[in-house]
C-alpha cells in the first residue's frame, strides 16, 4: 500500500521533489474513486469536433483536506458540471497558486538548510553571473563572459537537485519506491487487464 494518508499530488512531488502539471491533475481520478466527482466521456461531434470529458461534482470535499487540494477542487468547479474544454484559458492561474501551496505543504518532509542554502546559491549565481560577465566583458572579452554566464546557468540547473529530505521524507520516499516496484512487477498486467475491462 502507498503510505498512509498521502494523495497523489504529494507523492508525485516526493518522488522527483518538484512539482509538475500531472501531480495536481492527478487528483481527479483520485477524487473520482472517493467519490467526490464522476467523469464522463463526451463523443466526438461532427466532421470536426473533438472528443471531451465533463466532469460532474457529487459532493464537496471534507474540511480537513490539504489547501492544495481544496483550491484545485474550487477551481475545476465553480458550476456543478464542467467541460474540461471550458478549464483551457481560465484553469492555469488556479494550477500556477495550488502548485505553489503543494511545494509549501511538502516541506515538512525537507531539511530547512538545505532549502535556504538552495535559494541562497541561486540569488549568488544569478549575482555573479551578472556583474563577473560585465567585469569579463571589459577585461577578457565577450568569450570569456559567455563562459562565465554558462557555467552560471550549468550550475543554476545542477542547483535544483541540491534540495536534500529529512529523516521523515527519507522514510515516506522509500516506502513509495517499494509501492512502485510493487505495483510493476506484481500488479501491472493486472491493472492492464482492468483498464482494457472498464477504462
Amino acid at each position: 500500500y502507498p503510505p498512509e494518508n498521502m494523495d497523489p499530488a504529494m507523492v508525485g512531488f516526493l518522488i522527483d521533489d518538484k512539482q509538475d502539471t500531472s501531480d495536481l491533475i492527478s487528483l481527479i481520478p483520485y477524487w473520482g474513486s472517493k467519490g467526490f466527482l464522476r467523469m464522463e466521456e463526451i463523443p466526438k461531434t461532427g466532421l470536426f469536433g473533438k472528443k471531451d470529458t465533463k466532469l460532474n461534482m457529487l459532493k464537496s470535499l471534507p474540511e480537513d483536506v490539504p489547501a492544495y487540494q481544496r483550491e484545485t477542487f474550487d477551481g475545476l468547479f465553480d458550476t456543478p458540471e464542467v467541460l474540461i474544454s471550458s478549464l483551457k484559458d481560465k484553469f492555469y492561474k488556479t494550477m500556477i497558486s495550488a502548485g505553489t501551496q503543494l511545494k509549501k505543504d511538502a516541506q515538512p518532509y525537507y531539511e530547512v538548510k538545505s532549502n535556504k542554502v538552495q535559494t541562497n546559491t541561486y540569488i549568488a549565481l544569478v549575482i555573479g553571473a551578472i556583474l563577473f560577465g560585465a567585469i569579463a566583458l571589459f577585461m577578457w572579452g565577450p568569450i570569456a563572459t559567455i563562459a562565465i554566464v554558462v557555467t552560471c546557468v550549468f550550475l543554476l540547473i545542477m542547483n535544483t537537485y541540491m534540495v536534500k529530505k529529512n529523516r521523515k521524507g527519507d522514510n515516506i520516499l522509500s516506502e513509495l519506491k517499494g509501492f512502485k516496484k510493487f505495483i510493476k512487477v506484481a500488479a501491472e498486467n493486472k491493472l492492464k487487464m482492468l483498464l482494457t475491462e472498464d477504462p
